[in-house]
C-alpha cells in the first residue's frame, strides 16, 4: 500500500507492507531490498528501508523536509511533494517489476 502521513519524523511517503501475514510482508520487503540499487535509481534518491522490528509490517519510506502540518503556508509545497513522491514510488516499483506476490 502506498501511503503518506505526518510522523515524528515529519511528512513521509511510504510503501507499507501490511498483510496480516508477517511472512508475506517480509518476503515482499526482502525481494525489493534485493533490487535496492535499481529501485533507488528509479526513485531518484535513497529511501529508508524500515523492517519495523517487532511488528508484522515493513515499509520503505521517503522523508520530506516538512516537519509540521501546522505550517499552512507550506501546504501547497507539501501537496506537490506528496504527489511527486507517490509518482516516483510507482516508477521505482515499475522499474523492478512491481511488488512481488508472496
Amino acid at each position: 500500500m502506498l501511503s503518506s502521513n505526518f510522523s515524528k519524523q515529519g511528512l513521509t511517503s511510504c510503501i507499507y507492507f501490511s498483510s496480516s501475514d508477517e511472512s508475506v510482508n517480509d518476503a515482499r520487503f526482502r525481494a525489493l531490498l534485493q533490487a535496492r540499487e535499481r529501485f533507488e535509481t528509479a526513485l531518484g534518491q535513497p529511501a529508508l528501508w524500515d523492517e519495523m522490528e517487532g511488528r508484522k509490517a515493513t515499509r520503505i519510506v521517503l522523508l520530506s523536509e516538512f516537519t509540521s502540518v501546522t505550517e499552512v503556508e507550506q501546504w501547497p509545497a507539501m501537496i506537490d511533494w506528496l504527489i511527486d513522491g507517490q509518482a516516483r514510488f510507482r516508477a521505482a516499483l515499475a522499474a523492478v517489476g512491481g511488488i512481488p506476490s508472496a
